[in-house]
Order: structure tokens, then C-alpha cells, then sequence
């Protein structure tokens, strides 16, 4: 019900399978068969970005789903309407009003449930982590390519999120359809940037 015509939900880009990424899709698919212009980024281990989508346009967890909520080619949806029908839903009132000990539900509390729920997924028991505790460690082969990736790999893709949180461009295009992080901060310097994900 976030979604204009109550048929695209956030799962539909963030696919638990897929890391609660889209994988395999160049774009993602909004309302109405609606082409985006990028594919949705995973949405794990979010509690430690410093910004959110791919040019760094959201800079705090509470705030992200506003925009895919009212990007017309994602959900399309005004906020005031998304509360009305929170609101009117038959289960959605009593579990908020559990939750926050008030009625009716508002743009806070969705912002917050949404952002304390995206928080809580966490990447943090793979064999990477277990070797990296202590807790389990890892075959020969793995730590040949622990290293290699370390060697090739993790200068962007920063340990232990793997990421180094920045924007980069990653040489393939000179010419571009989407300018990246230009977009926000219209710095010639950014044409072509885009956040570094996590892998």
C-alpha cells in the first residue's frame, strides 16, 4: 500500500534472495511497468551508511523511503495519501499504536518503523566473519582469495563493510546517460560517480 495502485511494495526491488537487491535487472520495475533509470541498491547493513541511493541524495536512514515512495517511476505515491491508508488498513493502526503508544499513524512513525527495520538487517555471520572473530575460519583457497581481493579490490570495496562509503567512477564510460553523484552536488569532478556498494 506505499505504492500508487498498491502493487509494487519495497520487496518488489529488494528481493531477500537477491541480498534485498534487484539482481539481474539493469532497472528496476516501478508502478504501472515503469522503467527506473538505475537498479535499487542492496539494503543491508544500512545502519552504517553515511548516505543512501546511488548518487548519495538521502543522507539519513529515516528519511530514504521518501524517495522511492514519491519517485513517479518507482511508487509514485504522495505521502499523505500512504497515511491515509496506513490509517484506514485493518491491522497496520493496532500494531503501530503498539508500537509507538499513539494514534494515528503519521509520516514519523512510518519513517521510523521503516528505517529501525532496515537497520536491522545486518550482514554479520558469513565465513568472512566467523574468520574474522575467531568464531570459524577459512579454507586455504579462501584465504588465497581474501587476499587477492584485498590486493585488487579493497581500496573501494573497504573492509569490514565493503565499502569505503565514497563515490566513484568506475572508468567503463566516458559519455554518460546518468551523471551520479553530478546530480546532487553539480561538481564536474562527480559526473560518472556512484556510491560504492557493499558487497
Amino acid at each position: 500500500i506505499l505504492s500508487v495502485d498498491n502493487s509494487i511494495s519495497c520487496l518488489s526491488c529488494h528481493r531477500q534472495e537477491a541480498a534485498f537487491s534487484d539482481a539481474g535487472q539493469v532497472v528496476s520495475t516501478g508502478v504501472q511497468g515503469r522503467m527506473g533509470t538505475r537498479n535499487s541498491p542492496p539494503v543491508f547493513n544500512m545502519a552504517w551508511n553515511r548516505s543512501f541511493m546511488w548518487d548519495g541524495g538521502v543522507n539519513h536512514i529515516e528519511v530514504m523511503p521518501f524517495a522511492p515512495i514519491t519517485d513517479p517511476l518507482e511508487m509514485d505515491e504522495d505521502l499523505n495519501n500512504v497515511i491515509q491508508k496506513l490509517n484506514a488498513h485493518a491491522v497496520y493502526p493496532g500494531l503501530f499504536k503498539e508500537l509507538f503508544d499513539r494514534s494515528p499513524i503519521d509520516d514519523q512513525q512510518l519513517f521510523l518503523a521503516l528505517a529501525q527495520y532496515m537497520g536491522n538487517l545486518v550482514s554479520a555471520d558469513s565465513p568472512y566473519d566467523r574468520h574474522m572473530t575467531g568464531a570459524g575460519s577459512l579454507r586455504p583457497n579462501e584465504i588465497n582469495g581474501l587476499a587477492l581481493f584485498r590486493a585488487n579490490c579493497g581500496t573501494c570495496h573497504a573492509e569490514p563493510l565493503f565499502t569505503d562509503q565514497g563515490f566513484h567512477n568506475n572508468g567503463l564510460d566516458t559519455d554518460f546517460a546518468d551523471h551520479g553523484r553530478y546530480r546532487i552536488t553539480q561538481d564536474p569532478a562527480d559526473m560518472g560517480r556512484f556510491k560504492v556498494p557493499t558487497l
